[in-house]
């Protein structure tokens, strides 16, 4: 594989525990996708021996700014994670617009790619960066920073932590339903 990716990748997350998939960041051309002279992440899949961009937009045109990963960084937290255990689910940050719910323009935002499908997990409207932490074994949970206002609670345009979960969160407090005449009193 070593040669095969060659010295201009950088691997950015532990192999899955079965040593089938990488990540890895490059701007070298491993697929069909155009890179516009950007370094996006890419997953080699080495059962099937395909290498997929996972950060390019999925239109098919060139991104036109380098994907945000945090786990470039060696020396960072041993215990974060950007692909589940399985290797068919990825998280990574992105200032590209790659699905059209992202409208914030060039503010970095979280995503979620599995099996081939992308999703946004930030709001895609702060016109402030989401920073994505972590993702669980098995990528049913996505922990990132953002300042927007996700919940009702939320009253405060601080750096909050969220936890993204498959199939919902906690439920909403519901507004005390208004008293009207008698029950007033």
């Amino acid at each position: 594989l070593g040669g095969s990716i060659g010295s201009s990748a950088m691997a950015v997350s532990p192999l899955t525990p079965d040593g089938t998939h990488l990540l890895f960041l490059s701007a070298a051309q491993f697929t069909s996708q155009p890179l516009g002279g950007t370094t996006q992440l890419f997953q080699y899949d080495q059962p099937n021996n395909t290498f997929t961009c996972i950060s390019c937009p999925p239109d098919g045109t060139p991104p036109t700014i380098s994907v945000a990963f945090p786990a470039a960084n060696p020396t960072g937290n041993s215990d974060q994670r950007f692909q589940s255990d399985d290797g068919h689910t990825v998280v990574f940050g992105s200032r590209n617009q790659l699905v059209p719910q992202d409208v914030n323009d060039d503010a970095s935002d979280v995503y979620m790619w599995h099996d081939g499908t992308l999703s946004l997990v930030s709001d895609g409207h702060s016109q402030l960066d989401s920073q994505l932490m972590s993702t669980d074994a098995a990528g049913h949970n996505v922990f990132f920073v953002t300042n927007a206002r996700l919940t009702p609670q939320d009253d405060q345009d601080t750096s909050k932590l969220y936890d993204a979960r498959l199939g919902g969160g906690f439920p909403l407090n519901s507004p005390p339903a208004p008293c009207a005449d008698d029950s007033c009193q």
